[in-house]
């Protein structure tokens, strides 16, 4: 009988009829359980159950003094797990509503056979002892996963040390290069580090998240070098794939940020590695903006499949992809942008997704009271404004952003179909410019400006600079960043002005790159 083997429990018995009460008694005895106590009010209710601790508590409805049964049931489990079993002639439906509201593990109405009462206890115990098998269960797991964030946490050192010693040595070999397959390789084993490193901060931070050890650490840093570092992993890859890069930053931006760089870094490395993973063709855009007076908003916009409102909620979460089927073509642990969503909530940051104009999507980071000081770049009536610029390819990828900040800054624009041929500096895609012959070019150089220095934007590797036709040739990977245009800007106006035709840059101008 499986009475016998629960013959060890108690029962509290809360019963305001003495007779119905002791008639209960000495039912529960002959079912093997032990009967620890009768009360017929609330209050004995409540003070019998934390004295005697009973494994379940059969309770009237009706009872003396302040209360009822249901109100005894409820300040008791709020004061301790014990399942209730109620036990009265009660059946209308107002009262089953407020009974429900105290979670019953039984609810038995009288007049009532001793089977029904015997089945009656046997279920509400064996289903508090399978919630407090659950409860063991968690708690388990909730520790071993406390331990493990714990283990991966203590590791941090231990990984850090060495990814830092390799990117040192990279950092050093890269200029050291002369031989372009070499530079280009050591580039392809540099932009791997960053990943990895990426990758290795990810999850050292996502652990530290998950127990709650990780602090925000804020700091004054220079804002465009800080994004420029964000987009280096992925431009080999992006190149590789054919994606056009775009970085624009408002030159009304002050040169310094202040916040937690190292987890900021995180936040948009993951950003741009969605964006550069999920994208076959077209082009990534990272863009640096105002918003409101001090805060400061940060865009990663792609052209790739785009992402369903429905969906958005989703990618947020931990372990979980776009694609999450088994044939899925895109790799990943699916932590990306879940961990960028916690650290924005603990950096006080907010986070959101938007679709694109067209197609894609728009990731939004916005990151208050970040900006400080007055702007860094060069404001209108200063050394650079009026200086003209050519679009070699009007439609070149950079088009868009050259024209934004030659407006901002009073920069002449002019193309090969507008040209005067008075442009200082003439602008052109890698591909474009290869791709035309030696006649075309010249003369559309001529038609630009006949003493012109060349920007090349191309290859990530490409970082060269020559004489070509006697004109100054700056070669440098995409994406063109603000400070990369205005200080090949400033070196081809010097050379404009003075008809230096060096093949060496101009000690007082700060070197690109």
């Amino acid at each position: 009988m499986a009475a016998v083997a629960e013959a060890s429990l108690r029962i509290l018995i809360v019963e305001d009829e003495t007779i119905v009460a002791l008639d209960l008694r000495e039912r529960i005895r002959a079912l093997g359980y032990e009967p620890c106590g009768i009360a017929d009010t609330p209050a004995k209710a409540q003070a019998l159950a934390l004295e005697q601790k009973p494994a379940l508590i059969l309770m009237d409805i009706m009872l003396k003094g302040n209360g009822d049964g249901i109100d005894a049931a409820a300040s008791i489990r709020a004061l301790m797990d014990v399942p209730v079993v109620y036990v009265t002639a009660f059946s209308d439906d107002d009262t089953l509503t407020r009974v429900k509201a105290t979670s019953p593990y039984g609810y038995i109405v009288k007049p009532y056979h001793e089977r029904e009462l015997r089945i009656g206890i046997e279920l509400a115990l064996a289903k508090h002892q399978s919630e407090l098998e659950l409860i063991r269960a968690k708690r388990a797991a909730e520790e071993s996963d406390r331990a493990k964030t714990r283990f991966l946490s203590n590791l941090s050192h231990e990984f850090v040390t060495p990814i830092n010693s390799m990117l040192g040595f990279l950092d050093l070999a890269l200029p050291l290069a002369q031989d372009n397959e070499l530079a280009e390789y050591l580039s392809m084993v540099a932009s791997s580090a960053h990943k990895l490193e990426t990758l290795l901060f990810s999850l050292l931070d996502y652990a530290k998240l998950e127990s709650g050890s990780l602090m925000p650490m804020v700091n004054d840093f220079y804002l465009e070098d800080f994004l420029l570092r964000c987009w280096a992993p992925y431009r080999v890859e992006a190149y590789a794939k054919g994606l056009g890069l775009r970085f624009y930053i408002d030159p009304g931006l002050p040169e310094m940020a202040q916040g937690d760089s190292a987890k900021l870094s995180i936040i948009v490395r993951n950003l741009i590695e969605n964006a550069v993973k999920f994208t076959d063709e077209g082009s990534v855009i990272l863009e640096a903006r105002r918003s409101g007076e001090r805060d400061l908003e940060l865009l990663v916009i792609d052209s790739g499949p785009g992402i369903a409102r429905d969906e958005s909620d989703r990618l947020f979460k931990q372990f979980t992809q776009a694609d999450d089927s088994s044939t899925r073509k895109i790799g990943g642990l699916g932590i990306g942008l879940a961990l960028a969503k916690g650290l924005c909530e603990l950096l006080g940051a907010k986070l959101s997704l938007e679709p694109g104009l067209q197609s894609g999507s728009v990731f939004k980071l916005l990151l208050p009271s970040a900006l400080q000081g007055e702007a860094a770049f060069p404001r209108p009536g200063d050394r650079l404004s009026g200086a003209i610029v050519g679009l070699m390819q009007p439609d070149a990828l950079c088009a868009p952003d050259v024209r934004r900040w030659s407006e901002a800054l009073s920069i002449g624009l002019c193309t090969p179909q507008s040209a005067a041929g008075n442009a200082e500096l003439v602008i052109s895609g890698s591909a474009a410019w290869h791709a035309l012959s030696d006649t075309d070019r010249a003369k559309a150089l001529e038609s630009l400006g006949a003493r012109a220095s060349v920007l090349v934007l191309g290859s990530p590797v490409d970082n060269s600079q020559c004489m070509l036709d006697n004109r100054f040739v700056m070669y440098r990977p995409y994406p063109l960043s603000l400070s990369i245009f205005l200080d090949a800007l400033a070196e081809a106006r010097v050379r404009a002005v003075d008809g230096a035709q060096s093949s060496k840059p101009r000690n007082d101008i700060r070197r690109i790159g």
